[in-house]
């Protein structure tokens, strides 16, 4: 996948960190914490290169499933082939409605039920209530 996406060094350290740590769950056959990457850079530098790395590996593992690729707004979201983070993880429900109503939960639980990776492209557009609300709702 390194060759097929013609990643550069620093997108390989990138891509194998998580590569390596999928690989090494999926023979131990369970999970081990959870782990952050940060991608930065400006536009152009090659940071969706990554996510389709990413993409392509979890598709070469046989679970495409758990992989999410997520951005705040549509332009970006279409650009990665994914979808806005606000539709993938319900972010305009309250959480006071989001708990009090279950459809709405379990509507949220079954989108993330197989989710392992989120990939959050320009993040820095979304604001603290949002990311608070994020992680509110993937602790669910």
């Amino acid at each position: 996948l390194i060759s097929k996406h013609t990643l550069n060094d620093e997108q390989t350290r990138a891509f194998l960190l998580l590569a390596d740590k999928i690989g090494v769950e999926l023979e131990k056959g369970r999970k081990d914490s959870p782990m952050t990457v940060l991608c930065t850079g400006p536009g152009g530098t090659g940071k969706s290169v990554i996510f389709r790395a990413w993409e392509d590996f979890y598709k070469a593992v046989g679970h495409p499933e758990h992989l999410r690729l997520t951005a705040p707004t549509g332009v970006v979201a279409s650009d990665i082939g994914g979808c806005t983070i606000h539709a993938e993880a319900s972010l305009r429900i309250l959480p006071a409605k989001m708990k009090s109503t279950p459809n709405l939960r379990t509507n949220l639980e079954e989108r993330i039920a197989h989710l392992e990776t989120l990939i959050l492209d320009e993040v820095y557009f979304l604001n603290a209530n949002d990311l608070a609300r994020l992680s509110e709702y993937l602790c669910m």
